[in-house]
């Protein structure tokens, strides 16, 4: 119903979500991949000689990793904003649950090819802000987003928290390696 996509065009599978505090609630996250997409990596790996078991969403991947470096506390709401040259993904999860994952393409202005120009955070702006609305909007009497957690290359901290003030939720950077030792 939701998907723009054939489901014949689609590789899908499911997670089955059920939280500890209480058994009787049920969420299922859904996930939908091109045949094709999968198929380009399926080459990839096997011009690598290489056998994978799984293939992750990257958001799901994502999410894993801001729980376990300590990002994501239990219980909390973030909004994941993943960045890169030409687009960004917009994730808001809580525990084990990714509730919703967009992709937004972000094109970099011809002055500025190399860097996020003004237009593009604002843009990323507006398009969070679509996101955490929507997030509240169809997922009544869940916890509102706590915090936005921001990776990718990031230049001035200051100028992406004066930006995102708007939205009144603090803004971190994404540490990756925040837990590891040595």
């Amino acid at each position: 119903k939701y998907l723009p996509f054939k489901l014949e065009e689609l590789v899908t599978d499911y997670q089955v979500v059920i939280r500890r505090s209480d058994p009787t609630l049920m969420r299922v996250m859904f996930f939908g991949v091109k045949k094709s997409s999968v198929a380009v990596y399926a080459s990839l790996f096997q011009y690598c000689k290489l056998l994978p078991y799984c293939l992750e969403p990257a958001p799901i991947s994502l999410m894993r990793l801001v729980r376990q470096n300590g990002q994501l506390p239990a219980g909390q709401v973030v909004a994941l904003l993943s960045m890169e040259h030409d687009a960004a993904t917009i994730s808001i999860a809580r525990d084990d649950l990714l509730y919703l994952s967009r992709n937004v393409t972000i094109l970099p202005t011809p002055e500025t090819p190399d860097e996020a120009s003004p237009e593009l955070l604002e843009a990323l702006l507006n398009e969070t802000r679509v996101s955490i609305d929507y997030y509240r909007r169809r997922f009544l009497g869940e916890p509102a987003v706590g915090k936005i957690i921001l990776f990718g290359p990031v230049e001035d901290p200051k100028k992406i928290n004066e930006l995102f003030k708007s939205l009144e939720l603090p803004v971190e950077l994404g540490d990756p390696f925040k837990k590891l030792d040595g």
